[in-house]
């Protein structure tokens, strides 16, 4: 018997919208709230005609075989009623997973909406960040001593706890940061699933807030850029080290994954190219090609070190090949980062400069450098390929204030002083 305070109605409606090839039409379980006023269908075995839903549900006693059947979709109707009454308070989220269990039950937990967020990077050929979800969930299952791991679990209490623990191991807060980043998009997946309810959400403000690195970040001076330009290298990795890293900044700082990606076919003419950061490749914003104007140097760079051009779709530089899938690409990239960064660390010593310098200052320094002449925040958001100016303000408003006062316009002068 139904319960009168229900604010639910739950119903067999035959769904007449469209035909299957056999003539029939399916039967659905019609679910109906008032506040908030919403309906949802969900599939059931059975199909009919019109004629045939009508001789067997609207008929008070059927006989027969359609008997029978009216009793099988009355008992269907009164059972689902009693899973819907079940519910301390219902929601189409709750019921769902009631009628469907077997549907969501391989991602009712934190580890499985983490396989399954890790199985579509790696799907996407986004290796990187594929392993970040997965040292994150690593870390998150050694603490919680457990090797299953639920959402209700995750309190504020809960991550400030985790935090705290990971500090306490000499963890750096941009670990901590990605760690929790990666368990703040799993959240809002399962909510998005209908797994999660939004009332248990731990983040966001007046709850748990993610902690944030106040590193700053680094550009070199005028001084330190003009030494490292001016200076002699003492080995050939050195010198080529040197080469790559001021072809990253005369490129607007293009990063060394970019560099590896670019093919003959990127080519406008013998000194112009375009390339669209691989970072944002595959994001939903709209993306705008990023034109490199070559110069001397550059162009010595190339004439060094670049492949000999067989065809369109040969790469520009020896980084990668055709033949590397993408786990072989990140490697070599990350490699090539790596020789870039040991070696001018070297090459920074021998000339007596007390610096931090790695590939990524690069982008970095030119940056600043851009900023600083006065070339507005929206060129340099252009220019450095960013989809939100909020990350190119970022990069200039996070500088060193020795490093502000010592920026001076040196592009100018790298290019007329190439190596």
């Amino acid at each position: 018997m139904a319960n009168v305070n229900r604010d639910y109605q739950i119903s067999i409606y035959l769904d007449t919208r469209r035909a299957k090839k056999n003539g029939k039409f399916p039967v659905k379980l019609r679910v109906f709230t008032a506040h908030p006023r919403k309906q949802k269908l969900y599939p059931t075995k059975f199909e009919f005609t019109e004629d045939e839903f009508d001789l067997i549900w609207h008929v008070e006693k059927p006989r027969g075989e359609k008997k029978d059947i009216k009793l099988l979709l009355k008992g269907l109707e009164t059972t689902t009623y009693d899973l819907a009454d079940s519910l301390d308070e219902f929601t189409f989220e709750d019921f769902e997973l009631l009628i469907s269990p077997n549907k969501v039950q391989e991602k009712r937990t934190v580890n499985e909406f983490y396989k399954a967020a890790i199985d579509n990077y790696r799907h996407n050929n986004k290796l990187t960040t594929a392993t970040s979800y997965e040292y994150s969930l690593k870390s998150l299952i050694q603490f919680s001593s457990t090797d299953i791991l639920h959402f209700k679990t995750i309190t504020v209490q809960w991550l400030k706890d985790y935090q705290f623990h990971m500090e306490s191991l000499g963890r750096s807060r941009t670990s901590i940061g990605i760690y929790l980043r990666n368990l703040k998009a799993i959240f809002n997946s399962a909510i998005s699933d209908g797994v999660v309810k939004q009332e248990i959400y731990p983040f966001g403000k007046g709850r748990y807030q993610i902690p944030t690195s106040k590193k700053a970040k680094t550009a070199l001076s005028a001084q330190d850029l003009k030494a490292l330009l001016h200076g002699q290298p003492k080995t050939e990795e050195q010198e080529k080290a040197k080469a790559f890293w001021f072809f990253s900044y005369a490129c607007n700082g293009m990063n060394v994954k970019d560099i590896a990606d670019i093919k003959y076919k990127d080519f406008i003419d013998d000194d112009t190219f375009f390339y669209y950061r691989n970072k944002i490749r595959d994001t939903d914003v709209e993306h705008k090609p990023i034109i490199i104007y070559l110069n001397s140097f550059t162009n010595g760079v190339i004439q060094k070190y670049g492949n000999k051009k067989i065809n369109q779709e040969t790469f520009l530089f020896p980084i990668v090949t055709p033949e590397y899938n993408q786990e072989q690409i990140d490697t070599a990239v990350g490699s090539f980062n790596r020789f870039i960064s040991q070696h001018m660390k070297k090459y920074a010593q021998n000339l007596g400069l007390n610096i931090k310098i790695n590939s990524k200052i690069a982008r970095h320094t030119f940056a600043t450098n851009l900023i600083r002449k006065g070339a507005g925040m929206e060129m340099a958001q252009e220019s450095l390929g960013h989809t939100d100016i909020k990350t190119t303000k970022a990069y200039f408003a996070g500088f060193a204030d020795e490093d502000k006062r010592d920026i001076a316009p040196v592009f100018r002068s790298f290019l007329q002083h190439p190596l």
